[in-house]
């Protein structure tokens, strides 16, 4: 009653989440049940992957027996992060080691220009490039 992961895609993700992860592999024995994939840290935390549904927001299920798709969580930018995937009974997991790849966050002078006229109650992020974090 294994998993076995094969690969994921994309390999490398935003620190602010969102990406649409596709993992690869045989869940032919789990069609129906309910997982947790996680972005685990070598230090940390591991951070829950989200389905994109909302009432369900971390328990994800395999399209198929070949095929899990879900949505990447916020995490903190470094390479390493291990691609973990397991029954949320804890009956199995599965892990692919290193795999993936978290980018530091990306603005552009356009997303600058909008969060200037939003109001500051919005979680719009840094409003102008001086109040970017130095690299």
């Amino acid at each position: 009653m294994a998993i076995t992961l094969d690969a994921v895609s994309p390999i490398r993700l935003d620190a602010n989440g969102g990406a649409r992860l596709t993992i690869e592999g045989d869940f032919s024995e789990h069609l129906g049940q309910e997982f947790f994939v996680e972005l685990v840290p070598t230090v940390g935390d591991p951070v829950r992957a989200l389905t994109g549904r909302p009432g369900n927001p971390d328990r994800v299920s395999p399209l198929n027996s070949a095929k899990m798709v879900c949505y990447a969580p916020q995490a903190t930018p470094g390479g390493g992060y291990d691609l973990r995937v397991r029954r949320t009974d804890d009956s199995v997991s599965e892990t692919l080691a290193g795999v993936l790849t978290v980018l530091s966050k990306q603005h552009n002078t356009a997303v600058f220009g909008l969060r200037s006229i939003l109001p500051p109650t919005y979680k719009t992020g840094p409003r102008n490039v001086g109040l970017l974090e130095r690299i």
